[in-house]
């Protein structure tokens, strides 16, 4: 079921970032991630270079670059994604749909201007180090497999999360989201807690009062 809540309606359904990071437990990709992968098997290996960006961009002044849209592959460390952010300090929007990226950690630490991140069926299994994107305001992460919210708990600028089509089973995980005030708008459609006994729109507005 869609629970989706609007700050226009009030109420409604619709679809709608020191050390090593910890080890990322993987999963099996699943079909239409395992379809888009396979993009990347003719892909060349690209290094983020200033050159690079700046030809890929079309700006010579990369401070000025506020919106990027881009695939990567980070999965064995093919690309160094945290360049990204390194070469792009002002960047706002990020569009990393279809690519491969495990966890929001392979991003590294230097997004701390991006506002909306788009990562749909991206393989990711880990919001670890969303952290690192402090002003973050949407996060749309439709399709991949999420399971674990609690690395939003202490977000406190997320105001639209889209988690249409992930793993999210329990009802607790929604229930953290408790501590995300600003959070406006959510969409849970097609996980699996959707069909869990009892799970209803008015159960979630009920849990996060915010929305």
């Amino acid at each position: 079921q869609d629970v989706v809540v609007s700050p226009k309606t009030g109420v409604a359904i619709g679809r709608r970032s020191m050390g090593p990071p910890p080890a990322v437990p993987s999963l099996p990709l699943r079909a239409d991630v395992l379809q888009v992968n396979a993009l990347f098997e003719e892909m060349i290996e690209t290094e983020f270079t200033e050159e690079w960006m700046r030809s890929y961009t079309g700006q010579e002044d990369l401070n000025c670059v506020k919106s990027l849209t881009l695939q990567v592959d980070a999965l064995g460390c093919a690309q160094r994604c945290e360049m990204i952010g390194e070469l792009l300090p002002n960047l706002e929007q990020l569009c990393l749909s279809e690519s491969r990226l495990l966890t929001i950690r392979d991003l590294g630490t230097s997004l701390s201007n991006l506002k909306v991140l788009w990562l749909a069926r991206a393989s990711l299994q880990d919001l670890g180090g969303i952290t690192n994107m402090p002003v973050l305001e949407e996060l749309y992460i439709p399709f991949n497999d999420i399971k674990d919210l609690s690395p939003l708990w202490m977000h406190d600028t997320l105001q639209v999360l889209d988690l249409e089509g992930n793993l999210v089973d329990d009802f607790e995980e929604v229930r953290t989201l408790q501590a995300v005030s600003s959070l406006r708008e959510l969409s849970m459609s097609m996980n699996p807690v959707c069909k869990s006994a009892g799970f209803s729109r008015q159960v979630v507005l009920e849990a996060l009062p915010q929305l």
